[in-house]
Order: structure tokens, then C-alpha cells, then sequence
């Protein structure tokens, strides 16, 4: 695991073969991780979110949000089209602890592609920080519905371990209100 708190990510395969707008999938996070971007293989559009769910998705069709958290909001992307690495700059960070599972959602308003898998739930690939498991395909924008299982995500999390936040207040002079060490403005 990593200790200075730099970035690490997990990459799953990027093999394609199949598609929606959207991946609905569990992450389990062996040591505290704190996420902070996705990436994903985007096909088209120009918008994608992330939502999250502390104790996981329910390896089942996700058909409403009422139960899930919107990581931030909603960025502007640019698709780096079918095979690539499409990045979706969340607007916060997420910070699993050690032994937590999260249901994660990431989605677009175009299309991603993704891959069938074998088993709903199963690891599709792991380190020693966190496993990312098979899951469903399917959409947010628009009408919520994941019928389409098993899928894997194609993509990457983006995460530091070891992570410290901060929030100065009052920040109105501050050059960043997140930094450790913050300059007045």
C-alpha cells in the first residue's frame, strides 16, 4: 500500500465488446482509500457523474437514486472514443475506510463501452488497497435502469491512500481552502 499518500489507481480491462452509458459496480477498499477521479471508457457524450452508496449497490438492476449520493457534480467531458481512457474529473473526493464496501455508479449522458462478464459480484480486479467488482451496464441520464448483467467497467479509479484533507475557514482569502498549506491572497 501506498504511504505518502500520492496517487495510485486500479485499471481493469479495457476489452470492450459491448455498451451502454453507464456501470453500476461495488468497490471494496482493503486499506482507507480516498478516490479522486474515475476514468472511463467513453464512446460519446459530453457530461458524466459518479454516484456512491456506502454498503454497496446490491448486485441487483439499480432503478432509482433516492438511496445514492452524487459524487460532486455533474462534469463536462471529452470522450476519448472507443478503447481510451476517458478522464471524469470528480468535484469531490470519496474516502472509503478500510473494510467498507461502496456501490459505485459512473455514467455518462452518451455512451461507454464495457464487457460482459461471468458472475455479478465476483472480483473483476484487485490490489492491495481495493477490489473492483463485476456489476451491471445501463444509464442514469435520462431514465435510471440497469438491466444488463453481468458488465464490467471499463476504466480506472483514481485514489490516494493515507489521505488528509482540509477545510480553512474563513476562505475567502485563502489561494485554497483544501490545501495543507494554504497563501493569503
Amino acid at each position: 500500500a501506498n504511504t505518502n499518500g500520492t496517487l495510485q489507481n486500479l485499471t481493469t480491462p479495457m476489452l470492450g465488446g459491448n455498451g451502454f452509458a453507464a456501470n453500476a459496480f461495488d468497490i471494496q477498499a482493503y486499506n482507507s482509500i480516498t478516490i479522486t477521479d474515475f476514468q472511463m471508457n467513453i464512446v460519446s457524450g459530453d457530461s458524466a457523474v459518479v454516484y456512491y452508496k456506502p454498503g454497496g449497490y446490491g448486485n441487483a438492476n439499480v432503478t432509482d437514486l433516492t438511496t445514492w449520493f452524487k459524487l460532486g457534480q455533474t462534469v463536462a467531458i471529452t470522450p476519448a472514443g472507443a478503447g481510451n481512457q476517458t478522464l471524469i474529473p470528480t468535484t469531490s473526493n470519496l474516502t472509503i475506510p478500510a473494510g467498507q464496501t461502496y456501490g459505485i455508479i459512473v455514467a455518462c449522458n452518451g455512451s461507454n463501452d464495457y464487457t460482459n462478464g461471468t458472475l455479478v459480484g465476483s472480483t473483476l480486479v484487485s490490489n492491495a488497497d481495493l477490489r473492483i467488482t463485476q456489476g451491471h451496464g445501463g444509464s442514469v441520464f435520462g431514465s435510471v435502469s440497469f438491466p444488463n448483467a453481468p458488465r464490467n467497467f471499463n476504466g480506472q479509479v483514481i485514489y490516494r491512500t493515507n489521505f488528509t484533507s482540509y477545510s480553512w475557514s474563513p476562505s475567502s482569502t485563502l489561494s485554497s481552502a483544501t490545501s495543507s498549506l494554504p497563501t493569503a491572497t
